[in-house]
């Protein structure tokens, strides 16, 4: 059981560095290069990366209560991540073309915390993966 909340764990920190370098080194005009507004999702991503890893090998050497702290993580990035990602979606339905590059990066950090939040519940109540 360990290893399988140790891959997941492992593999949310995946997406969120993807992400977080997405956010820092494109910009929403489609020009690569070190997008100043984009540090924070740079920063935060790589928090919630270096989180699930450190829970991810904790796990991985038997604590029991990885998949909880795994479950808090990914809860914290489907909260704040989710009500950016659904405010951006609609100022971009709106006609404000910027809010595409929000909207994306928001998204993609909501689901990915989704299928993490969803996979560790499964295992939390079920005890296997799912």
């Amino acid at each position: 059981m360990n290893r399988n909340v140790a891959t997941i764990l492992f593999s949310f920190a995946a997406m969120l560095v993807v992400l977080g370098l997405f956010s820092a080194f494109y910009s929403p005009d489609h020009q690569i290069g070190w997008n100043e507004k984009g540090k924070s999702g740079l920063i935060v991503c790589g928090v919630g990366a270096v989180l699930s890893v450190i829970i991810g090998l904790l796990t991985d050497k038997g604590a029991s209560w990885g998949v909880y702290a795994g479950l808090v993580v990914a809860f914290l990035f489907i909260a704040v991540p989710g009500k950016n990602f659904f405010a951006a979606g609609r100022a971009w339905s709106d006609g404000d073309a910027a809010m595409w590059f929000r909207t994306v990066i928001f998204g993609g950090a909501f689901f990915a915390a989704l299928r993490t939040f969803v996979a560790l519940s499964l295992i939390a109540r079920r005890g296997k993966q799912p």
